[in-house]
């Protein structure tokens, strides 16, 4: 056999295998182009509305020898803190992407306080906001995700009584992916008979809170994870014309999310009142960190067995 027909042939030979190793990727995924990412708090005077508050009472130890009163107005049950977590493998770079952004001197209160660090009078946050915005053509721009987080005020006695507080997910839209999609393809014959797990997606997002404060004998802690936050999403359709996206997303609102975090501290100071100093507590300040990974392949997602994120570590 020539030279030259050999030559030829390992070249067919070789596009062939590197076109049939290859696959269909969702129109839908791996947009990047102009990316911009954002991240937006909300705030409200007063998100605790204390007039609904039913008064408290601490239980005496002659109250818990009679009988038993149940569970007293804002006594939480423990919750369990193992179980199987798992996450998306950013090792595997080639088959993952991620983006992130932050916010920071944010305030937590809208008013300092003359009681105590962690007094929850006039907390402001009322959740935030993740956008992500790519190009989607020569002259347009378009949203490819969108997330609002909000904190979670079913149970107000887990903030006023133990000074923490979980979040939950207000709404979420995703139309574009970063990472890489698998997809069928009309015109790649060998993307007929893949996964069911085409045109869907796995994302990981994190969220951490970052707290800097002066304590009253004069410590200085100085951006101190004060909570972290998980949200895990797995076969997520993002092709548009599939019926199952509507019910997904309809699905996915009001989930809470893994983790806790305490109020931000309020650094200790002064405030002037007349002629004199007098101590205060300030109106905590505070910074957020949104990350979020991204995964088209199920190979990719790792589970781990153990203590699940629950607060600052």
């Amino acid at each position: 056999m020539k030279l030259s027909t050999v030559f030829f042939t390992g070249c067919i030979v070789g596009a062939t295998v590197i076109i049939m190793t290859s696959c269909g990727t969702s129109r839908y995924s791996n947009k990047q182009k102009d990316e911009t990412v954002n991240v937006s708090v909300k705030e409200n005077s007063e998100i605790i509305n204390y007039a609904l508050i039913q008064q408290q009472e601490i239980p005496t130890l002659a109250d818990r020898g009679g009988k038993s009163r149940g569970i007293a107005i804002g006594q939480v049950l423990s919750m369990a803190g193992k179980g199987v977590l798992a996450l998306i493998n950013m090792e595997r770079k080639k088959y993952t992407a991620t983006y992130e952004q932050s916010l920071t001197d944010l305030m937590f209160y809208d008013q300092i306080s003359d009681k105590s660090a962690f007094d929850p009078q006039g907390m402001q946050f009322n959740g935030f906001s993740i956008l992500r915005m790519v190009k989607t053509g020569r002259n347009t721009e378009d949203t490819a995700f969108y997330a609002e987080i909000e904190p979670d005020l079913s149970n107000p006695y887990e903030i006023i009584n133990n000074s923490f507080f979980r979040l939950k997910l207000k709404t979420l839209k995703l139309d574009y992916a970063k990472a890489k999609v698998a997809s069928h393809k009309w015109y790649l014959p060998w993307s007929w008979f893949g996964t069911k797990k085409n045109d869907h997606l796995n994302m990981d997002l994190e969220i951490v809170f970052r707290s800097s404060w002066v304590t009253s004998d004069g410590q200085f802690n100085d951006n101190v994870e004060i909570g972290r936050f998980l949200l895990t999403l797995r076969d997520v359709p993002v092709n548009p014309n599939d019926p199952s996206r509507k019910t997904y997303f309809d699905q996915l609102k009001g989930t809470s999310l893994i983790g806790k975090s305490i109020l931000v501290p309020r650094s200790y100071g002064y405030y002037y009142a007349g002629a004199q100093l007098l101590p205060c507590y300030g109106q905590g300040i505070y910074s957020i960190s949104a990350h979020v990974n991204e995964t088209g392949a199920q190979n990719f997602i790792l589970k781990m067995t153990g203590n699940i994120p629950s607060g600052p570590k």
